[in-house]
């Protein structure tokens, strides 16, 4: 089923098509929550509120874009707002490396291949949040410009503008944090 025929199902009364819904975009809507905010448990939290909120006003959606689209926008309001609030502050890098850690890879290439990864994790967690979900948008949902700007509020123009000065700033942030351990690493 397409996201418009689950959608008018579920308006028509049938509640559990919604599950279609949540399984469809989980996996993306908590990639950008936990891109922005750092914190898996808050992620969680900020998804489940996003997915009860979409469920609860489905019937004011007006299909002026995707769903998907109309769902990350929550998601990324959720976050914004919940990083407006929180108390404490998150340390850096040490607190995304811990996150990041993972088991010793039997290879060599493959124990590349996750630096490379946790490099660059670590690059996009020292962005400012609206940056971390331009750069999962476009390089992980590989949304275009225009629909990044419909989920952030901004001018396509100002979504190509600060996904440039993102890739700038990662860019220099891990040729200065990692002189020389990160081979050919282009963004």
């Amino acid at each position: 089923m397409k996201d418009p025929e689950i959608i008018e199902s579920v308006l028509a009364g049938n509640r559990e098509d919604f599950a279609l819904l949540v399984e469809r975009y989980k996996d993306m809507a908590y990639t950008i929550a936990v891109r922005m905010l750092g914190e898996r448990t808050e992620a969680e939290e900020v998804v489940q509120e996003a997915f009860i909120k979409a469920f609860s006003n489905l019937g004011t959606f007006r299909r002026e874009s995707g769903f998907s689209t109309w769902l990350f926008r929550i998601v990324y309001n959720g976050a914004i707002s919940r990083l407006r609030t929180r108390k404490r502050t998150l340390s850096g890098e040490v607190a995304v490396m811990e996150k990041l850690a993972t088991d010793e890879p039997d290879y060599i290439e493959s124990e590349e291949r996750d630096f490379r990864k946790q490099a660059v994790l670590w690059g996009i967690a020292q962005l400012k949040p609206v940056d971390r979900a331009i750069i999962t948008l476009f390089y992980h949902e590989e949304r275009s410009l225009r629909e990044i700007g419909e989920v952030t509020g901004l001018h396509e123009d100002v979504v190509k503008m600060r996904l440039h000065r993102a890739r700038k700033k990662m860019k220099k942030l891990l040729e200065t944090k990692f002189r020389g351990e990160l081979s050919n690493v282009s963004l």
